[in-house]
């Protein structure tokens, strides 16, 4: 497996997102599985930007620990929409993702958006917004 690399000022920002999230916690006295969630979560965001598929352990790791508290306080929708959608997801775009690694490197092939293609994006989107 590759080593995950952040450059200094991802790194920086990290450090900030966690120092923020634990001492939030701690302060709010906050669950520790929802402590949980949020860490998973943003450690997953990060690494699925970096382009690294490890990033779907955070993802369902979250997800289910999201569940269990969706299920503790009765939030119905919540518990279904992860539990239906978000799980099954990252198992799925976990294997659909290692469909397209690079050959023998643990990282994704990664495509940018040429600038026809934002500014098209942009404008049906903006259109969208008054339809």
């Amino acid at each position: 497996m590759k080593e995950i690399n952040f450059n200094k000022k991802e790194l920086i920002g990290l450090v900030i997102i966690y120092l923020f999230l634990f001492s939030n916690a701690w302060i709010l006295k906050d669950n520790p599985v929802a402590l949980i969630s949020a860490f998973c979560g943003i450690t997953y965001t990060m690494l699925a930007g970096k382009g690294y598929p490890v990033c779907y352990l955070f993802g369902v790791t979250g997800s289910i620990f999201y569940v269990y508290l969706a299920y503790c306080n009765s939030l119905w929708g919540n518990l279904l929409l992860y539990a239906g959608y978000y799980v099954p997801m990252q198992i799925l775009g976990f294997f659909q993702w290692n469909k397209n690694l690079k050959d023998h490197k643990s990282e994704i092939v990664k495509t940018k958006l040429s600038i026809s293609s934002l500014i098209k994006h942009i404008l049906v989107h903006i259109i969208r917004c008054f339809i």
